[in-house]
């Protein structure tokens, strides 16, 4: 019955116990879940700035393949536009050739471009003839290269800037393996088309393993245009020559990354070789390590491999970003910072407590000392006022604890004391408190609990203790009444219990139950 009654309250011990215990949870929690945190955000952190350098990288080398494609292109309307010389007229003379090419004015508007040139099928049987005409039209050493006869020729016949000491004049490229493949393309195709990798006239001269790579480009020109549906055979019945320009690797991608800003290096390799660099800006530059980025070139087709690093000063390699690795250890410091003072006031808050708790508890028995009776009396008497529920108050005393003391001494006395306050503390519940009031007096308070089930319990803690007996007064609460006349009822029915006989329990009067049999004292 007792136990039932006091189902719905939280035990003193367990009240006190509960919010450290879940404080230091929310520590290590709040530890753990900031160092998870922490390894997310930097994670986060890296991820963001990472992303962002390979975007501005990624548009870097764009931007870049898109300037070098452009160059190329310009290079192409170079040569599209001495297409157009031909086109509007049935015979180009040499001189004729000259004025339209120094009006293109190369080294200003083509930068790079080494030269343009004018090629065109020559027949055996027409060999001669043609030598003769071209000899006549201003070239008086004009042949064709190499010497021996061939049933054609695809010859040089016009090239601009003209000089004589690195002119290509001549030249029959049906003997240049690097560059008859692309010609006969760009004649079947009626497409632009670049030559293999060839070297110019002039630097023919130098050491092989200094020579510069160079290309050809071919434009192919035809007595009318031809739209892209045109069969093989139709442009070559209608084919006239090539329209040609010549540079080198490296003064194209010079010229092509000149308008750039200089703070990023570029690798021009040929696919359609051995993908080794044939050129690179600036001059020696070689891309290495994780911000290479890599873009296809694709003209005339031929495939080139772009490979960009940024250089010293760019500012992918200058911004300063704080490192993931110190908003790791920030995080988990102020995460392991927060838990720790976290834990530290909860060992404070335990620590006062305990001062609490010891200055609340009677230092020989380990029970409530009077203090704390004084405090958890009208608090509890409140607590019933509101709830509606009975309260009882039990004071007891050992029966002739003196003479026990003059005949076993003070220190059997204080054994005594404790056996019997530990002895009473086992037969009480969890919501009940039992206080030494003073010597050899102790109270009990008894919430939520009514005078019968009172009395019952002050039974159980009369036959509980060791040795010597105990006599007990029990007053039930009227809700009305204060504190000391509650105590005072109490104390009157233990004087009456002692005045009974000893060793037994009374009620206060004004209980609404009769006294429980007296037994015979035991001294």
């Amino acid at each position: 019955m007792t136990t039932a009654r006091s189902r719905g309250r939280v035990p003193r011990h367990d009240r006190a116990t509960r919010w450290p215990d879940m404080l230091r949870g929310a520590a290590l929690a709040v530890a753990v879940v900031g160092v998870v945190a922490s390894v997310l955000v930097a994670k986060g952190w890296h991820d963001t700035v990472t992303r962002q350098r390979n975007e501005r990288l990624d548009r870097t080398a764009t931007a870049r393949t898109a300037s070098i494609t452009a160059a190329m292109a310009n290079y192409e309307n170079a040569l599209q536009a001495a297409r157009s010389l031909w086109l509007a007229s049935d015979s180009v003379g040499r001189a004729e050739f000259n004025a339209f090419a120094r009006s293109l004015d190369l080294r200003d508007r083509y930068p790079g471009l080494q030269g343009i040139g004018w090629r065109q099928v020559v027949t055996d049987d027409q060999a001669a003839s043609f030598v003769a005409r071209t000899r006549a039209d201003g070239e008086p050493t004009f042949r064709i290269t190499p010497p021996g006869r061939r049933p054609v020729y695809y010859v040089t016949v016009y090239s601009y800037p003209r000089i004589p000491t690195s002119s290509s004049l001549g030249a029959d490229a049906r003997a240049t393996p690097s560059v008859l493949a692309t010609l006969e393309q760009a004649r079947d195709s009626g497409k632009t088309t670049l030559s293999n990798q060839t070297t110019l006239s002039g630097d023919r001269n130098l050491p092989e393993a200094q020579r510069p790579v160079a290309f050809e480009l071919f434009v192919p020109v035809y007595r009318s245009d031809l739209g892209q549906s045109a069969s093989v055979a139709e442009r070559r019945k209608l084919f006239i020559g090539w329209a040609t320009g010549q540079f080198r690797a490296g003064d194209f991608l010079d010229t092509a990354m000149r308008a750039t800003q200089p703070f990023t290096g570029v690798e021009l390799r040929d696919r359609e070789v051995d993908g080794s660099p044939v050129a690179s800006f600036p001059s020696g530059f070689r891309a290495a390590g994780p911000n290479v980025r890599d873009e296809e070139f694709v003209f005339g087709g031929r495939t080139f491999l772009l490979r960009y690093a940024p250089l010293p000063g760019n500012a992918v390699l200058t911004e300063r970003t704080i490192p993931a690795q110190v908003v790791l250890g920030t995080g988990v410091a102020v995460s392991l910072l927060l838990g720790a003072l976290l834990w530290l006031l909860v060992q404070v808050g335990a620590l006062y407590r305990e001062v609490e708790r010891l200055a609340r508890t009677d230092g020989l028995t380990g029970v409530a000392n009077r203090r704390a009776w004084d405090d958890e009396l009208p608090r509890e008497l409140a607590r019933s006022a509101r709830s509606g529920q009975q309260l009882c108050v039990v004071l007891l005393d050992l029966d002739h604890f003196k003479d026990y003391n003059d005949r076993h001494g003070h220190q059997a006395g204080d054994r005594l004391l404790k056996a019997a306050a530990a002895a009473w503390q086992g037969r009480l519940r969890k919501t009940d408190l039992l206080a030494r009031y003073g010597g050899e007096e102790f109270a009990v308070l008894l919430p939520d609990c009514g005078p019968a089930n009172a009395m019952e319990i002050a039974e159980r803690l009369r036959t509980a203790q060791p040795e010597v007996t105990c006599s007990l007064g029990v007053a039930a609460w009227d809700g009305r009444e204060a504190v000391t006349e509650l105590v005072a009822r109490a104390d009157r029915a233990l004087y009456a219990a002692k005045a009974a006989g000893r060793d037994r329990s009374c009620a206060a009067p004004g209980a609404t139950v009769a006294p429980a049999a007296a037994q015979p004292p035991t001294g």
